[in-house]
């Protein structure tokens, strides 16, 4: 790993054998560079797969081990005037039919999937939401205003 590319420094190989060293990089040292390496040129994943990837790694990597980045992206959340360009951008993005069909048709087709369903019920098994929390007067209040505002409906079956 590493070095120049100079001629005694440099062994050329098949693409089956790019791969096969990779993996033994991936093995040795555990960079998630080679291990993506070693799956696209052995055909294990696709070219594409492999980019989701590695765009995926590199943003993991650079949020645990840089300070300044985090502190960056934790600002722009917290800011006003980035919280309302997003709410807009959401707001537009929602606003448009073809954009919430399909996301709706993700949603109903994720939870469509019966192993997906019994793995979020395992994981919701023996909770209890809220327990132990307690509104607050002006907190009861609050909600009763806002139930006594809402509209009902009848339902006809």
């Amino acid at each position: 790993m590493g070095g120049t590319y100079d001629a005694h420094n440099v062994v050329r190989v098949n693409v089956a054998m790019h791969a096969f060293l990779h993996m033994v990089l991936w093995e040795e040292h555990g960079r998630w560079q080679d291990r993506i390496a070693w799956q696209v040129l052995s055909g294990m994943i696709g070219k594409e797969q492999g980019r989701i990837q590695a765009v995926g790694e590199s943003s993991k990597h650079r949020w645990a081990n840089n300070a300044e980045y985090r502190a960056k992206v934790i600002a722009s959340h917290s800011n006003p005037q980035t919280q309302a360009k997003r709410s807009a951008q959401a707001t537009k993005l929602w606003s448009n039919q073809a954009f919430r069909s399909r996301m709706i048709a993700a949603q109903v087709k994720r939870w469509a999937d019966p192993e997906r369903r019994e793995r979020q019920a395992a994981r919701q098994r023996g909770k209890t939401p809220a327990k132990g929390y307690k509104h607050t007067e002006e907190a009861k209040a609050k909600i009763s205003a806002a139930q006594a505002k809402r509209k009902i409906s009848k339902v006809t079956h």
